[in-house]
């Protein structure tokens, strides 16, 4: 028996047994998670397969974008638009979007670290930032994720040159039911 006491206790031979089984239901029940978010993982797979693949090629071989079943499913083929910028590309990317003059989508994120007794010092910062608190200032710019998406949607749909790998932009077809 292995406990972390220095003095001897005594441990009946039921709270023993309990702990056992306790400690073989929590063994199952891991291993049962851990089957289930694998399952869960091969369903998604499936799902996007059937999304992306199997229903868009279908629907294009017969000359569909839209089909309602017997059984009253609607099944809608769409172009979606998917963008990111890779962060080894964020700085060019910026550069792009300042000299095309879509600049006003770039958000620049200023990051102070203060300790938790610095609440004063936190709400009264103004300007300076660097100077004051060199050590603790970071910078950083961002595009957020849909804003950009939507960005090169437009784009797209209005036929303007856009660099796509610059900005990470790909489209599909994806079938939704509805």
């Amino acid at each position: 028996m292995t406990h972390d006491y220095t003095e001897d206790i005594e441990v009946s031979d039921d709270a023993l047994g309990q702990l056992s089984e306790l400690a073989l239901e929590l063994r199952t029940t891991q291993t049962n998670v851990a089957t289930l978010e694998l399952q869960l993982k091969i369903a998604k797979g499936d799902v996007r397969e059937l999304e992306e693949v199997q229903i868009p090629e279908l629907m294009a071989e017969v000359g569909m974008t839209e089909f309602a079943t017997s059984g009253g499913l609607k099944i809608k083929v769409e172009k979606k638009v998917f963008a990111s910028i890779p962060k080894y590309r964020m700085d060019e990317a910026i550069k792009w979007l300042d000299d095309n003059n879509e600049g006003g989508m770039v958000k620049r994120n200023v990051i102070v670290a203060f300790n938790r007794d610095q609440e004063e010092d936190a709400t009264t910062l103004m300007t300076d930032l660097a100077a004051q608190y060199p050590a603790g200032v970071d910078q950083t710019y961002s595009v957020h994720a849909s804003t950009l998406k939507a960005w090169a949607r437009k784009r797209i749909e209005a036929g303007k040159e856009t660099p796509e790998e610059l900005f990470g932009i790909h489209t599909k077809e994806v079938a939704k039911i509805g």
